[in-house]
């Protein structure tokens, strides 16, 4: 990565958190699931994890 899109992490993480950690993404994560049919995922890849802070 570049500086650029390291700078913009290092300034939209705390507001990017804050404004995600509450979601609650189970009813989209269920009818993804559901649509998996035996697949495989590696990632997921939504909001931003457990501990940071």
């Amino acid at each position: 990565m570049n500086n650029k899109t390291l700078d913009y992490y290092n300034q939209n993480a705390k507001e990017f958190f804050a404004g995600t950690v509450a979601v609650d993404f189970n009813e989209i994560q269920d009818r993804f699931i559901e649509k998996l049919s035996g697949k495989n995922v590696l990632d997921f890849g939504c909001g931003v994890g457990g501990g940071y802070g």
